[in-house]
């Protein structure tokens, strides 16, 4: 763990109503979501020959940065594509590869300054789009009111700590958790060639966790290699209680750092 520095207590914070879905695809598919520079490395959540490919439909509420700002307290939504277990290959000395790491190909938001910050200060893929949500449904539109992507879910049971739901370990596992694995990006504003990373933690012991049965629609192949359809087709994806690669919802406060060079020795140390 690196020293505590002034930069170490500049993070932006909030709370977050997290939804996530996992899609298992083939290998070759899930490496065309990926730019030049980073491969998809070894996992243990989906057979050989595939790769997990994760979906979160969530509420960013009351972000707001540690220090003094003239930026308001930010509440949006936000719908990620995110291939985790990737490595960057190129860009830093030395043959090794860096990783694993968390990789966004495509976030939809429908809050313009967090669109905004995340592509000029992290180097993250964000655009901004028409959200609508209900109970038991999430969906993205492009600016003719088409949907997008979108998410049936039903909640399955009351929340509990993590420490009591089954399967969730993968996810919250220090260092490697699909979760827990620090982002990487690319600078600048997203479509850059230079992959930079940053840590977007949550208190997982503040954190209660409930499961979600859902069917994903994708549209739109809104991210080259991403297929379209209904997942899975014809039933409900079953909740994180039942399988390791179930859906589930996380109430979770969350903090992220700033951006930092991926060949970094260690992560940031969080500072609450």
């Amino acid at each position: 763990m690196q020293p505590l520095t002034p930069l170490s207590y500049i993070n932006l914070v909030g709370n977050g109503i997290i939804r996530g879905a996992t899609l298992v695809l083939p290998s070759e598919y899930v490496r065309n979501l990926l730019p030049f520079g980073l491969e998809l490395g070894p996992q243990d959540l989906t057979p050989p020959g595939t790769h997990p490919v994760s979906f979160f439909f969530q509420e960013m509420i009351r972000a707001h940065m540690t220090i003094p700002t003239l930026l308001p307290d930010m509440t949006y939504h936000e719908q990620i594509v995110g291939v985790p277990f990737t490595y960057v290959t190129r860009g830093y000395p030395g043959s090794a590869p860096l990783g694993p790491f968390f990789f966004m190909p495509n976030l939809y938001l429908d809050n313009f300054l967090a669109t905004l910050g995340g592509r000029l200060g992290w180097g993250l893929a964000k655009q901004m789009a028409t959200m609508s949500v209900t109970e038991n449904t999430w969906a993205v539109h492009d600016p003719d009111g088409k949907r997008i992507i979108g998410l049936d879910f039903t909640p399955k049971g009351d929340y509990v700590p993590l420490a009591q739901m089954p399967n969730f370990e993968p996810y919250c596992r220090p260092e490697t958790g699909v979760m827990v694995q620090p982002l990487v990006s690319m600078l600048p504003a997203g479509v850059g060639m230079f992959p930079v990373c940053s840590d977007f933690d949550k208190k997982w012991d503040d954190a209660v966790i409930r499961p979600l049965e859902t069917r994903i629609h994708i549209d739109n192949a809104f991210v080259p290699g991403l297929p379209t359809g209904t997942f899975p087709a014809g039933r409900d994806a079953p909740g994180i209680d039942v399988s390791v690669l179930g859906s589930f919802q996380v109430l979770a406060h969350w903090r992220m750092s700033l951006a930092y060079p991926c060949n970094m020795s260690s992560r940031w140390p969080a500072s609450w």
